[in-house]
């Protein structure tokens, strides 16, 4: 309330210093929905003294943005990043690294919310120019191809993302960067469940088994998701025994790493419903596909593409039952 009353008589320097403190008192709040709403007020503050494309009233709009993010709200990330991106390219133009960088927040975000074709968009966006800018071997265009890549996944192009993974797998040992556990685990991942989804399955079972070689405190999220795609590949291969064994662990780790909310989680029980489902454990099956329905709404809400798909398998195990 001092900042955004007191720049009437300031100069843009002293506003500037006072907003600044603001911030670094922002850092020692854990609290998302107080510091959102003190992002907020100073924003209304900036935006009617400084400017709405001053400098600061920018950076306070991706504050706002990863504020939003971290509390979930997608929506309202989006939002803020896109008054980011119209900044960037008013100011540096589209050739630009800052451009770049915001393309693939907006893409990253819109994946999240669902969007593909928007994210998509945004992802070519970013390779276009980190290509032209940086080079394609700068770790910042291969992750890039990373996020391209796992989109077009997403989307179902999977010839193209295939071929982008694995560009990108052979920069990151071509280049003289030090080699990135995280990064590779995920490309070993990702190329896992694109043979795992072509049914070629003990390739799959390899790249997933590559992810396990990192130490797992490095790399969580691959973890968990290589714990599930090995379920899902026994699954297919009619190894109950392992399958379970795998989604179980998946879960487990999940919950540990990530909470009981969380879309890996989510995605977890998921897997682990339908390894039931397969070993003709048909009641418990029901049961945790309930329980990935709960968590991917609180992860995802209603309406996202995953959310649809456990409900649909929650339908369909249900109907199983009723049959049996």
């Amino acid at each position: 309330t001092t900042a955004t009353t007191s720049t009437n008589t300031n100069t843009e320097e002293q506003a500037t210093r006072l907003f600044e403190s603001i911030y670094s008192v922002l850092c020692s709040i854990d609290d998302s929905a107080l510091t959102i709403k003190i992002l907020e007020k100073c924003l209304e503050g900036q935006s009617q003294y400084l400017g709405e494309h001053h400098r600061a009233t920018v950076a306070t709009c991706d504050r706002l943005a990863h504020a939003y993010e971290e509390s979930g709200e997608v929506d309202m990330a989006v939002e803020y990043t896109g008054t980011v991106l119209q900044h960037n390219l008013m100011t540096s133009g589209e050739m630009h690294v800052d451009t770049a960088d915001t393309y693939a927040r907006v893409g990253r975000l819109c994946v999240l919310q669902g969007d593909l074709p928007a994210a998509l968009d945004a992802l070519r966006r970013c390779v276009t120019l980190r290509e032209a800018l940086l080079g394609d071997a700068h770790r910042d265009t291969i992750a890039a191809y990373d996020q391209l890549a796992q989109a077009l996944l997403m989307a179902g192009d999977v010839s193209t993302a295939e071929q982008l993974f694995q560009k990108a797998l052979h920069l990151k040992f071509a280049g003289p960067l030090p080699r990135d556990s995280a990064s590779l685990a995920s490309s070993y991942l990702a190329l896992g469940r694109i043979c795992l989804q072509r049914l070629d399955l003990d390739l799959a079972i390899d790249y997933f088994n590559r992810v396990l070689q990192f130490p797992v405190w490095e790399i969580q999220a691959e973890t968990v998701g290589a714990l599930s795609g090995l379920a899902e590949a026994h699954t297919r291969k009619d190894d109950d025994e392992q399958a379970l064994f795998y989604a179980t662990k998946a879960l487990e780790n999940a919950i540990l790493a990530f909470g009981d909310t969380s879309p890996r989680t989510a995605s977890a029980s998921n897997t682990l419903a339908m390894a039931l489902l397969a070993a003709d454990r048909k009641e418990e099956a029901v049961a945790q596909f309930r329980v990935a329905m709960e968590r991917a709404v609180l992860a995802y809400g209603e309406t996202h593409p995953e959310t649809l798909q456990i409900r649909m398998n929650l339908e369909q195990a249900l109907a199983d039952v009723v049959v049996s």
